[in-house]
Order: C-alpha cells, then sequence, then structure tokens
C-alpha cells in the first residue's frame, strides 16, 4: 500500500513538473499584432489547459512552480522574461492572474478521473472562467500603471476566443489519460 501511494506520488510530482514546463514553453509562442503594446502569447492557453487537465491542487502546483522559476529571473514568462521585476511591467498582473486562474480551472474540474468523463459543459465553464479570471488583475495592473487601453482588449479577446476553442477538446480528451499516469481512481 506505501509503495502504491509512493508511486502515486512520483507520478503526480512528474506530471506537475511536466505543467510547468509546457507553461514555460508556451511562452516563447508569440504572435505579434501591429498597436498593442506586446505581442499575443499562448501562455494563458497552456496555463489553462494544464489547469484542466490536472485539477486543483496538481494545477496549482505546476503554475506555481512556473511563477517561482519566472520571479527567480529564469526566462519563462512570456516573450522569455524572467525575474522579480516583470511583475511590475506590463504583464505583471497576467502572471498574476495566471496562477489564480488554474486554481479557478483547477477547482472547478477537481481532478480527473480514469472511469468518469468530465462533462463537456463543465469543462467549458471551467476553462471560460479560467480565461476571465487571467484578466482581473491585468486589467488591474496595467490601470493602475496608467496603460489599459480597451482599445487593446478588443484583439485579446478575439485571441483567447480562438484558444478557447482549442482548449475545451485538448481538456477533455487529455484528462482521463492524465488520471491514468497520476493512477487517480
Amino acid at each position: 500500500m506505501i509503495e502504491k501511494e509512493k508511486q502515486t506520488n512520483n507520478s503526480k510530482s512528474i506530471i506537475v513538473a511536466a505543467g510547468a514546463v509546457t507553461i514555460c514553453i508556451f511562452g516563447f509562442l508569440r504572435i505579434p499584432v501591429s498597436g498593442l503594446l506586446q505581442p499575443l502569447v499562448l501562455q494563458n492557453m497552456a496555463v489553462i489547459i494544464v489547469a484542466g487537465i490536472l485539477g486543483s491542487a496538481q494545477a496549482g502546483g505546476a503554475c506555481g512552480l512556473f511563477f517561482t522559476a519566472g520571479v527567480l529571473g529564469l526566462p519563462v514568462f512570456a516573450v522569455a522574461q524572467g525575474g522579480f521585476s516583470c511583475i511590475k511591467g506590463l504583464n505583471g498582473g497576467f502572471f498574476i492572474g495566471y496562477f489564480i486562474a488554474a486554481l479557478v480551472t483547477g477547482f472547478m474540474l477537481k481532478n480527473p478521473s480514469q472511469t468518469e468523463k468530465t462533462p463537456l459543459k463543465k469543462v467549458f465553464t471551467a476553462c471560460l472562467a479560467g480565461y476571465a479570471v487571467i484578466y482581473i488583475p491585468g486589467i488591474i495592473h496595467l490601470t493602475d500603471l496608467g496603460l489599459f487601453n480597451s482599445e487593446q482588449l478588443l484583439p485579446m479577446l478575439a485571441a483567447d476566443a480562438v484558444k478557447l476553442a482549442v482548449t475545451i477538446p485538448a481538456v477533455y480528451y487529455l484528462r482521463p489519460k492524465a488520471a491514468r499516469f497520476m493512477q487517480l481512481d
């Protein structure tokens, strides 16, 4: 019994680390859009996918590991940034939003199951909530910096609608596979 529990914890640790690496890698994928302060990135999509696949505790762990690596100076934040100063920069609020969104999405979906598929409506709702939550600290931070421009919001929302369309089937399909790997159920 103890050996199985240890094996399960090892599997969870590996998948949390893999989730953090996935979030980091997606930060390097960006789409420049003229008129925006920063290019559009896919990192927020990775946060929601990882959170949706892993569920509550592991999602927070993966995003927390990513966030810690960035604050400590590794260039894992969007556009290959790193260091505590990034939290004060343009994207700082969004980086904080990533962590909150991971917790919200993961909490709404709970841990994945090998035997029961999560209803598609629940996956949609949790992923949509995750994307929405990212904007709250991001907009507050940009407003505090005097840089919020509502005209820049429309291209970001349009891009996130496309990302949501990719996120939902990815989460729906990969949750049971993650449960098998983490040996849940």
